[in-house]
């Protein structure tokens, strides 16, 4: 049992972050606080949606590139050209199969900031996990992480625009959200060949 001073320590921070205890013993926002998402400023909810369909954008880009690497990377390390494919795209789409299962009830748990962040730089890493190791075993487990961050803009970002809109604006922005999840499937596929025939997968 913990003691009322923890308890006391408890209740303020969670206060401090915007957040209540209900009745259920349940946390949740609480609405009039100036960290409840619905209340930020219009800038700052622009920074933060331009941030997501950014991010969105990049990562259906790099996703859809996957099929112009294997050829160019298939020769390279002597493989043939399913393995290619299992590799560049096949890998990528596991993890995102993975990360859509496992990370949006964890954002509901711990928050959705912290997630985009971490999602971020891991994303990062595994991007180079995948054009620095030497071998087709570091363009699966790169890929395959990769895939797996990616979700948090393609899964969980949903969860984040409906904490910031109300259901008049949030129509919209997940119109333009959306939208930049099909303009990175029109760009990846050229953008990748381009990649590709100019410096190699």
């Amino acid at each position: 049992m913990p003691s009322k001073n923890n308890q006391r320590c408890n209740d303020a921070r969670i206060a401090e972050e915007g957040l209540q205890v209900d009745e259920s013993n349940s946390i949740t926002w609480n609405k009039s606080h100036s960290e409840y998402p619905r209340n930020y400023s219009w800038p700052r909810k622009a920074y933060d949606t331009g941030a997501i369909l950014l991010y969105e954008l990049f990562t259906t880009v790099i996703s859809t590139t996957g099929p112009s690497a294997a050829e160019p990377a298939r020769r390279e390390y002597n493989i043939g050209p399913v393995a290619a494919l299992a590799a560049f795209s096949f890998a990528y789409n596991a993890g995102q199969a993975l990360g859509s299962l496992l990370l949006p009830p964890y954002s509901e748990s711990i928050g959705r900031r912290k997630l985009f962040i971490y999602s971020a730089a891991v994303y990062s890493i595994a991007s180079l996990i995948t054009g620095v190791v030497p071998s087709i075993a570091g363009a699966v487990v790169g890929r395959f992480i990769a895939g797996a961050a990616s979700t948090v803009p393609s899964v969980v970002a949903a969860g984040y625009i409906e904490d910031l809109y109300n259901y008049k604006h949030r129509v919209w922005v997940v119109l333009a959200w959306q939208s930049s999840a099909t303009l990175g499937l029109s760009i990846g596929p050229t953008y990748g060949s381009f990649i590709a025939s100019l410096v190699g997968w």
